[in-house]
Parts: C-alpha cells; sequence; structure tokens
C-alpha cells in the first residue's frame, strides 16, 4: 500500500515539473538573462535603488524617450537612465520591463527642479518586426523603429 502512494506522489510530482517547466520552453537566451543592459555598474535588476524623484510624463519620439521629472536638488548634476527590471516578455510585440532610475549624486539642496530629460531607446530594441512596449512602472509605451 505504502508502495503504491510513494508511486502515485512520484507520478504527479514528474507531471507538474513538466508543466512548470513549459514556460521557458523555446525562450531565447538573452531573454533569461537578469542583467541591465545600458548600464556599466552592476545595478540590480529586482529595483534597483534609486533617488526619489516623481515621473510626470513620458513620450517616445523616435529613438527617445523624453521624461518629465520633478526632484530635489539644485547643487550637483543629476543623472537618469534606464535599467531592465526584468527579463523581456515574451510576447507580441514583446515587453520590456523597465525602471527609470535616478542617481542624485548626493545633492544636498532642496529646490524643487522640474525639467525634460532625454535618453536613448537603442538598447532596448527587441523585435525585428520594428514594435517593442517599453513598461516603465505602470506605464506602457509603445516603441516603434525600422
Amino acid at each position: 500500500m505504502l508502495g503504491k502512494e510513494f508511486g502515485l506522489l512520484l507520478f504527479w510530482l514528474t507531471i507538474s515539473t513538466l508543466f512548470a517547466c513549459q514556460g521557458l520552453r523555446g525562450l531565447p537566451d538573452e531573454a533569461l538573462e537578469r542583467t541591465p543592459r545600458d548600464t556599466e555598474e552592476d545595478l540590480s535588476s529586482e529595483s534597483a535603488s534609486t533617488d526619489p524623484f516623481t515621473l510626470i510624463n513620458a513620450e517616445i519620439k523616435e529613438d527617445s524617450i523624453f521624461v518629465e521629472v520633478q526632484y530635489s536638488g539644485g547643487c550637483a548634476d543629476h543623472d537618469f537612465r534606464l535599467i531592465e527590471q526584468a527579463p523581456m516578455v515574451r510576447s507580441m510585440p514583446p515587453k520590456r520591463l523597465l525602471q527609470l532610475y535616478h542617481e542624485s549624486n548626493d545633492d544636498p539642496c532642496r529646490a524643487l527642479i522640474q525639467e525634460v530629460r532625454s535618453i536613448d531607446l537603442k538598447p532596448f530594441r527587441a523585435s525585428p518586426h520594428g514594435l517593442t512596449i517599453l513598461r516603465i512602472d505602470s506605464l506602457e509605451l509603445m516603441y516603434r523603429y525600422d
């Protein structure tokens, strides 16, 4: 009786393992990588620690994204860049899950700055068909390219 229960348990574990691994089959190697593509630093793809800011608006024009941001500062240069938050989502069209990363360079000033920054999107092309969806937090934008 014990052998029959063990055999049944082993059968169900095997079946569930086979179905659980189905989602990874056929994905290209680059879709499984969890490293940011456009940064030199080793930033964690699981929500890199970013300095505070507010994303007011984002708009794509050609191969650039124009982000309107608001932050406190005024005494040092601030850097904004996009990093991959997770592997590319395999869909039609493909989706890139991104995070807008802000580096304040330890700016001690407290003036409220609001400006538009431009970031190159070429590293985030994911489809030979010229269309990728970019998701930045809850915002989804269509990136069309040749």
